[in-house]
């Protein structure tokens, strides 16, 4: 599983990189942000269903990473509508909430996988019984 979701982060990396480097109008522009909006969200979505990493610091970095590109791309959308300079500023300053709101989900979603877990194994029990 750890292997399939990195190799379609550098396939959708790689493509996008494609597309931005031949594409440089003001449209092309809305189409990069919207594709990563989506996108990384969609993969934020897809961290905290599964917590794929059982290294914590590695779960907690990739993570961060997911999130941080969701971040990004959220300012990159604020920033074409505002016209205003300043966002890496904001980018940096919530790197460190990032981190820890990683840490916390990673630790609700393993207590949740655990328990639906422990549910199954006593229903199980209850019905051999």
């Amino acid at each position: 599983m750890e292997t399939n979701f990195e190799l379609v982060f550098i396939v959708y990396r790689s493509l996008v990189a494609a597309f931005g480097g031949f594409c440089s109008t003001d449209t092309c522009s809305w189409i990069l942000i919207v594709v990563f909006l989506v996108v990384s969200g969609f993969q934020c979505i897809q961290y905290s269903k599964h917590v794929p990493y059982y290294n914590f610091f590695m779960s907690v970095f990739m993570g961060s990473i997911f999130v941080t590109y969701f971040w990004i791309a959220l300012n990159a959308l604020l920033m074409k509508f505002l016209k205003v300079d300043g966002h890496i500023i904001i980018i940096f300053a919530g790197i460190p909430l990032i981190v820890l709101l990683v840490k916390k989900v990673r630790e609700y979603t393993l207590e949740r996988l655990m328990k639906l877990s422990i549910d199954g194994i006593k229903t199980d029990l209850d019905a051999l019984i």
